[in-house]
């Protein structure tokens, strides 16, 4: 059985310090435990694209798979992460709101400069292990 079956997958950039805190601000808020993180450069993050046939290249920071085939990249993903969070899904259900136009450029401009702004590695895992998180 799979660790992340009926779970909602995170898929992130793994060597991202700026994914790394955002996968740390939605671990401990996730109160249902419905998400389930993976790094995007992982092998179960690369099984998981390819089942979709999805490149690396063109996943800008975050991508949520849901049940089945369903998947959402980017703004919409972080929105739909945000709706499933308690205290938090005011936030997700009113920047829903905005154009998504302006949504999908505000945060192409953050995954441009993720890197840049949060650094580069790796210190997921021991949070993930620590809280009980779901990581694969």
């Amino acid at each position: 059985m799979n660790t992340y079956q009926n779970k909602i997958l995170v898929v992130f950039d793994g060597e991202c310090n700026l994914c790394h805190w955002s996968v740390k601000f939605i671990g401990p808020r996730d109160l249902k435990k419905l998400f389930c993180f993976v790094p995007i450069l992982s092998k179960a993050g690369k099984s998981l694209l390819e089942e979709r046939s999805l490149n690396t290249k063109f996943i800008e920071g975050v991508l949520l798979i849901e049940e089945g085939e369903s998947y959402k990249m980017g703004a919409a993903a972080v929105i739909q992460i945000l709706k499933q969070l308690p205290y938090w899904k005011w936030l997700g259900m009113g920047v829903s709101f905005i154009p998504s136009y302006f949504t999908d450029w505000a945060y192409k401009i953050i995954a441009n400069k993720r890197k840049k702004w949060g650094g580069v590695g790796w210190d997921g895992i021991p949070y993930a292990i620590s809280t009980k998180q779901s990581y694969v």
